[in-house]
């Protein structure tokens, strides 16, 4: 806020999938959000993963586990499509794994007309990333690579003239991510989508995808899951800080100590 004209920003390459984009601009159209849920259990890491490099799933030299370490990616995609959560209750655990960080989360997000299930895993071999939002007039079904969009008259509607179990018919819609744009970030990675639009903002051509305000966020929650675990029950947003940092500091040290 200083320095205006200086370029500033944070690399969250997921923006840049075009299956989440088309999630951002399809949100308004589910009405009032009722539920969602995230999964994501394909980010398996061994032994040998943290034999590797020894910050890795440390609170000392890293800070926690695979919660900042990879799962930072999918909360900015519920911050960026939901907005920040009023509270967080969260569990984390370390299974089968010899670090002080957690490779298992489960979190509930507590918005003001809904609830959003988040749960990730760096231990299962055969994992799944889905995210499901569920709106008064229609749902995604979001993966990866493919989302189905799902759209029909307001529940609301619906329940007034519903008869016996109730029902109503729903437009499918089905986008991908596109094979030539699949092929392309296999080969080059889609850092590269978040480096270009970096370098366009400088130059004035376009937009980057986060900026530093964005990343406050999405460490705030972080940092809330990380607290309402340690502490025991749950949290509110905006987020003590202190209290984060004081129950942080106290795990470095009990991680010294062993």
């Amino acid at each position: 806020q200083e320095y205006p004209n200086l370029v500033s920003g944070v690399a969250f390459n997921q923006r840049s999938n075009p299956v989440y984009r088309k999630a951002k601009e399809l949100v308004p159209a589910l009405g009032e959000i009722r539920s969602g849920r995230y999964e994501i259990s394909d980010w398996y890491r061994p032994d040998s993963y943290y034999r590797m490099n020894p910050w890795r799933g440390s609170y000392r030299l890293e800070g926690g586990g695979g919660l900042i370490n990879q799962c930072h990616h999918q909360l900015d995609l519920i911050v960026w499509l939901l907005g920040l959560p009023l509270s967080v209750e969260a569990h984390l655990k370390t299974v089968n794994r010899y670090v002080s960080g957690e490779n298992d989360v489960l979190a509930l997000f507590h918005y003001p007309n809904f609830d959003f299930v988040f749960s990730a895993s760096l231990h299962d071999l055969k994992g799944i990333n889905f995210l499901d939002l569920s709106g008064d007039k229609g749902r995604l079904n979001i993966e990866k690579t493919a989302m189905k969009a799902y759209f029909h008259e307001d529940e609301l509607e619906a329940n007034r003239h519903a008869e016996l179990y109730g029902g109503v018919s729903s437009e499918e819609k089905d986008y991908v991510y596109g094979v030539k744009r699949l092929e392309l970030d296999h080969r080059y990675g889609q850092q590269v989508h978040s480096l270009q639009a970096f370098v366009d903002e400088i130059l004035g051509k376009g937009k980057q995808l986060a900026t530093l305000e964005d990343g406050l966020k999405d460490v705030q929650l972080l940092n809330a899951i990380y607290l309402s675990a340690w502490q025991g029950h749950s949290v509110s947003l905006p987020l003590d800080e202190e209290a984060y940092c004081a129950a942080l500091q106290e795990r470095i040290l009990s991680e010294e100590k062993n």
